[in-house]
């Protein structure tokens, strides 16, 4: 098995390449690409970096291939137009609202000291959960088929979700290793809690992508 190291850049691999399909599925049919959602996740992606990269998770990789994936993204369907925004002003509000506070969040408590990373993560899976719901608003309706690029993209993003979860972050191994031996590998008391924690975002995310997928190929 290689390295937890090596996997995780094999998910950023994985993360980053799955753009690729993505876009050219997206300039071929704009509609498909919903930039209320990729514009989010930009801001999203960073905070889960830092939020994961200061409590020494090990999945953090996958957010550097989403935040500079989902920054190209939104650049091209600028560039191309006829891209989805089909939420409302008070939608709008609420949702970058959330992701602005917790990004201002993020930045008050690195300058002060005065934070804890914890609240802060779970708080920024929580709004990557509500980030959602425009992707899921947009192919719940009637919409145009999703082309074969853009639902292959989703697949990929839903396999480097599965790979950091199962094998970077370890979360079955860990689980199900006694208390005992757990501290000999990974030189540290076994605490279910923080297990479940350091892969909540790639346990939400790979839902949340196959629920998506679902819906496209419908």
């Amino acid at each position: 098995m290689p390295s937890t190291k090596l996997l995780g850049w094999i998910v950023f691999a994985t993360g980053l390449g799955a753009y690729v399909p993505l876009i050219v599925g997206g300039w071929s049919n704009p509609s498909e690409t919903n930039i209320a959602c990729f514009g989010i996740w930009v801001v999203l992606s960073v905070t889960l970096c830092f939020c994961q990269r200061v409590q020494k998770y090990d999945g953090w990789r996958i957010q550097v291939a989403f935040a500079i994936g989902n920054i190209i993204v939104v650049f091209v369907a600028l560039a191309r137009g006829g891209y989805t925004f089909n939420i409302g002003a008070q939608e709008t509000i609420a949702l970058y609202g959330f992701a602005i506070i917790v990004c201002l969040w993020a930045a008050i408590g690195a300058a002060t000291k005065k934070w804890n990373a914890d609240i802060l993560y779970l708080g920024t899976i929580t709004v990557d959960f509500v980030s959602f719901y425009p992707i899921l608003k947009q192919f719940l309706e009637p919409h145009q088929s999703a082309s074969v690029w853009g639902i292959t993209g989703w697949i990929m993003f839903g396999l480097a979700a599965l790979i950091n979860f199962a094998f970077v972050e370890q979360l079955f191994k860990r689980l199900f290793t006694n208390a005992e031996d757990y501290e000999k590998i990974f030189e540290e008391p076994k605490s279910n809690v923080k297990i479940w924690k350091a892969s909540a975002f790639s346990l939400e995310n790979f839902t949340l992508i196959v629920i998506t997928v679902t819906l496209m190929i419908q």
